[in-house]
């Protein structure tokens, strides 16, 4: 039986998870419901904690080890190039980061894998990627543009999934893209996944969260498609794996049309991740998602957040 969890359990304000007064008890994810799958279709939720892997994905963090560790003696051997620069030397940052990721714990390895379908080179590029961006932490900390971000409701969590997983929301027209620098919307994002990874999860149980993406009053014709594109692609260049479901609620016609095509054409797991709909709530959403611990406009019973989103 999973184990279940009262609402007051649960971090209050602020934690940006909140739910209704109403009593809501949530179950932990079971073993069965942590992966499903079998070799380079598997799907993993949950990676930290006490998780057992499979065989087949023991295997594949022993023989990404063994990867890295020829890609690290490789670099050793290579030696430093005869002219380093004097302030950067990304042959030292190069044997660093691979002697680190050698080191590393299993979980932090096979979440990455999973991510790239256990493609060893695309693996490394994106472990390399996201140790660079938390070396350089001190250039996001919490600013004033940013946290007025957040505060005006353009992305916040609230409630949490019978799961307990955090619901997670993105407000197009109160985001307000195109008119926020990409510097600000990077420090907001990477502060409130931090938040979320820190405060709202439980390692070895929940380690997921579920976006809703809201394009209501978003303009058919001149959507801030490469902002958003911009601000998704950081969230997860910070947070590998941690989508379980992804809504995109109140789409335009174009865009419900388009992805109606295009989901014949990708694999079941992705497909049933991704949800677009040109209503203000899904179908799928009731499956997973208490309506006590879900806001009316989407469909549930809670009063509308109007402020305090930080």
């Amino acid at each position: 039986m999973p184990t279940a969890i009262s609402a007051s359990s649960y971090p209050s304000r602020p934690g940006k998870c909140t739910c209704s007064s109403r009593q809501v008890v949530f179950s932990l994810t079971s073993e069965e419901e942590k992966c499903w799958g079998e070799g380079k279709k598997l799907t993993r939720l949950v990676f930290d904690g006490a998780t057992r892997y499979t065989d087949y994905e023991n295997e594949q963090i022993r023989l990404y080890r063994e990867f890295l560790e020829a890609e690290l003696l490789k670099k050793e051997n290579a030696g430093p190039p005869s002219e380093a620069p004097q302030h950067y030397d990304p042959w030292k940052e190069s044997v660093t980061r691979l002697t680190y990721l050698v080191k590393s714990p299993d979980h932090y390895l096979l979440r990455f894998l999973h991510a790239k379908h256990f493609n060893f080179k695309e693996t490394l590029e994106q472990h390399i990627d996201n140790l660079r961006l938390r070396d350089s932490l001190h250039q996001y900390r919490m600013t004033p543009a940013a946290e007025e971000f957040l505060n005006r409701g353009g992305v916040y969590c609230f409630g949490r999934d019978k799961n307990f997983r955090p619901l997670f929301f993105v407000n197009v027209k109160k985001a307000n893209f195109d008119d926020t620098p990409m510097p600000v919307l990077e420090t907001a994002c990477l502060n409130f996944a931090d938040y979320v990874i820190d405060k709202l999860l439980i390692p070895g149980q929940v380690e997921n969260w579920v976006n809703h993406i809201d394009l209501k009053d978003v303009s058919m014709f001149n959507p801030p498609i490469s902002k958003i594109k911009g601000f998704i692609g950081f969230l997860q260049r910070i947070a590998r794996a941690r989508a379980y479901r992804i809504y995109v609620l109140n789409a335009p016609w174009l865009i419900s049309g388009v992805w109606a095509i295009v989901k014949g054409f990708l694999d079941k797991s992705t497909a049933d991740k991704v949800n677009i709909t040109s209503s203000s709530t899904h179908e799928k959403m009731k499956e997973h998602i208490n309506l006590d611990n879900l806001e009316m406009k989407y469909g549930g019973r809670v009063p509308n957040l109007t402020d305090n989103y930080w």
